[in-house]
């Protein structure tokens, strides 16, 4: 099953390092980055490089990991989990849609597609918009990746 694991990131799939127990807030984060922009997958047990090192013994059954993250976003997002099992370890593969509202952390993150945070008052113009910010610089990033752009015009 080791070749139903994309090898490199991108705008759709995000690999997540679990060798230190990746935090449930960080782990929701990479959530709600998916599902504001075009959905994707999320691969827990992965380094950003592509190699597998497997999950951290606390994520190793993975039927929990759907009910932290509904219960970790606002509203409850629901996602599919899997395990991957490969040579090198287990793999978590969390299917993420692609939301039609925003979506936040229960801890009031809001993390979209060009800005790191999104603010309250921009939530309606940011649904309203939703799909229609297509700019080329993007598609060699991941979703989680551009948290670090601070803000980019649209393409004309």
């Amino acid at each position: 099953m080791l070749e139903s694991i994309p090898k490199h990131e991108s705008l759709t799939v995000e690999f997540k390092s679990d060798r230190g127990r990746l935090p449930d807030a960080d782990l929701a984060a990479a959530v709600i980055c998916l599902a504001n922009t075009e959905g994707g997958d999320l691969y827990v047990g992965i380094e950003a490089d592509g190699k597998v090192t497997g999950l951290h013994p606390a994520h190793q059954n993975v039927a929990g990991l759907a009910a932290m993250i509904a219960n970790r976003t606002v509203p409850p997002l629901s996602v599919r989990v899997e395990a991957i099992d490969t040579p090198s370890g287990r793999v978590a593969k969390v299917a993420v849609p692609k939301s039609r509202q925003l979506v936040a952390t229960s801890e009031g993150l809001v993390l979209g597609s060009y800005h790191t945070w999104i603010l309250p008052n921009s939530w309606g113009a940011r649904s309203a918009t939703r799909g229609t910010w297509p700019n080329p610089a993007l598609k060699r990033t991941t979703a989680c990746g551009l948290r670090n752009l601070i803000s980019m015009p649209p393409a004309r």
